[in-house]
């Protein structure tokens, strides 16, 4: 395993660090250069613009998130956003989470399961926006999770997700199983 690091990683690196401070609109190709400590010919060789360097980043996430995660466990997609916790908060407090979030698989289970489809990408239109629509509740969800502090766990957002796609019928259920967990400390709405 090589522990060279990349122009390109450096490029991000400095992107990520200069986020912590300063808005993405107000970060220069020039600034993120003396950051990372390399030319603008250097930048340009490898980066069209600031967003194809944002693009890097995304898919350098979705790649570790692939690479890493479990596909079994529902809380998977969650749990990848916890560990990466740090690079989240800076994302989110600058508004560009969903520029880089990667596509949860659980929930395109769930669609695929529920709806029958087969292709989401080469779906009809009304399957590719409900597809977005649940994306971009995910990324809300991700987004309010950290201003609450990550207090949740990675597996009752996994819940959250899958109440609000299979809707009243698993929230009676889920309903049941709350009461079984928790007796008769809550009426849970009786």
């Amino acid at each position: 395993m090589s522990l060279t690091v990349t122009s390109e990683d450096r490029f991000a690196d400095a992107l990520l660090t200069l986020l912590k401070k300063t808005p993405y609109e107000a970060i220069s190709v020039s600034v993120l250069c003396r950051q990372a400590g390399l030319s603008r010919q250097t930048f340009y060789k490898f980066f069209n613009s600031k967003e194809s360097l944002l693009n890097y980043i995304a898919q350098g996430l979705n790649l570790k998130y692939l690479a890493h995660r479990d596909y079994s466990q529902k809380d998977g997609f969650f749990t990848f956003w916890l560990e990466q916790r740090d690079i989240a908060e800076v994302l989110i407090d600058r508004g560009l989470m969903h520029r880089v979030a990667c596509v949860n698989p659980q929930t395109i289970d769930i669609l695929h399961s529920l709806l029958q489809w087969k292709d989401i990408e080469g779906g009809d239109s009304l399957e590719r926006l409900l597809y977005e629509f649940v994306n971009a509740g995910e990324i809300r969800l991700l987004e309010c999770w950290r201003a609450d502090g990550w207090k949740q766990s990675p597996g009752e957002l996994a819940d959250v997700v899958e109440l609000a796609i299979l809707g009243n019928s698993r929230m009676e259920a889920l309903t049941e199983e709350l009461r079984g967990k928790l007796g008769d400390r809550t009426d849970l709405g009786q």
